[in-house]
C-alpha cells in the first residue's frame, strides 16, 4: 500500500525509554545551523532558490508556497504563516536546500522516502485509542499543556515517553515521544498500515494524524504566553543522519513573532 503523504509529520527524543542519550548528533545539528548561517551570509546577492528564502541576514523571510502537493523549496528563513487555528502565532524558520513544503505549513524532508519534517498544529481532542482511530471514542482535551500531555501518556495503541522538559522559539515546551510498540498488530487497526492520533488542519480530508510503525514522532507542547502551541514532528527509521541533523537545526531556529 502506497504510504500517504504527510498525514503525519518529525523528531526523536534527547533520550530514550532507559534514559540513553540517543541524540548525539545535537551538538553536530546546532554547529550545522551556525555553518548554514555562515553560507548563507557568503551567498548575499546570489539568487535564491524556487520560492524566494533568504539570501542574506538582511533580506525578509520569503513566503511559502501552499500547494496540496508538496513543492521543493530553496534554502534561506521563511515566514510560516499557519491558520489561527494551527498556530497562536505566525514562526520563522531557517531552512538549507532540499526540503519541501505542502499546505504551506508541513516543511519535510525526503517526503516520498525515508525523510523527516514537521508542522504546527492545534489539537483539541484525541482518540481513546489510536488503534480503533475514528471508530472508537473521542477524547476532549483541555487547554493547557499539562491536558494535552495526560492525554497522549493515557492515548491507547502507542508507546509515550516520559514527558522531557525543553524549550522550543525561545519558550518553554514538554516533548513527549510517540513510536508504534515493537510486534504491535497495526493491520487490525481501523487504518491497517497506522495508528490514528487526532484529527488536526489544515486539510479536511486528510487532516488525521497518523503514526506509523517505521517512525518516531515528537509531539512538542509549548506554552507560548499561556496559550499552548504544538509542534508536531516525525522521522522514519531509514532517514540520514544528515536529515536528521537539518530537522534539529530547523527546529532550533524558530522564532515566533506577530
Amino acid at each position: 500500500m502506497t504510504r500517504p503523504k504527510w498525514e503525519s509529520a518529525a523528531w526523536t527524543a534527547d533520550d530514550d525509554r532507559e534514559g540513553n542519550d540517543v541524540n548525539r548528533g545535537r551538538g553536530t545539528a546546532l554547529a550545522m545551523a551556525v555553518l548554514l548561517t555562515m553560507v548563507l551570509a557568503g551567498c548575499q546577492g546570489e539568487g535564491s532558490a524556487a520560492t524566494g528564502g533568504s539570501t542574506s541576514s538582511s533580506s525578509p523571510p520569503g513566503t511559502l508556497p501552499n500547494e496540496t502537493e508538496a513543492v521543493a523549496i530553496g534554502s534561506g528563513m521563511y515566514r510560516v504563516t499557519p491558520e489561527p487555528s494551527s498556530s497562536v502565532l505566525p514562526y520563522t524558520v531557517t531552512l538549507p536546500e532540499g526540503w519541501s513544503v505542502q499546505y504551506g505549513i508541513r516543511l519535510s524532508k525526503n517526503p516520498d522516502a525515508d525523510g523527516v519534517g514537521f508542522y504546527a498544529t492545534s489539537v483539541q481532542e484525541v482518540f481513546a485509542d489510536a488503534c480503533a482511530g475514528t471508530e472508537g471514542k473521542v477524547v476532549k482535551v483541555g487547554a493547557g499543556v499539562d491536558d494535552l500531555v495526560t492525554a497522549l501518556l493515557e492515548q491507547s495503541g502507542t508507546q509515550a515517553s516520559d514527558p522531557a522538559e525543553t524549550t522550543l522559539g525561545g519558550y518553554p515546551a514538554t516533548r513527549v515521544d510517540l513510536t508504534v510498540p515493537a510486534g504491535f498488530a497495526v493491520q487490525d487497526c481501523n487504518v491497517p498500515v497506522a495508528l490514528q492520533l487526532w484529527f488536526a488542519e489544515p486539510s479536511a480530508s486528510e487532516g488525521y494524524t497518523v503514526l506509523f510503525p517505521d517512525t518516531t514522532a515528537s509531539v512538542f507542547i509549548v506554552d507560548v504566553d499561556g496559550q499552548r502551541q504544538v509542534f508536531f514532528t516525525e522521522q522514519w527509521a531509514g532517514a540520514s543522519e544528515q536529515d536528521r541533523q537539518e530537522l534539529q537545526a530547523a527546529l532550533d531556529s524558530i522564532q515566533f513573532n506577530a
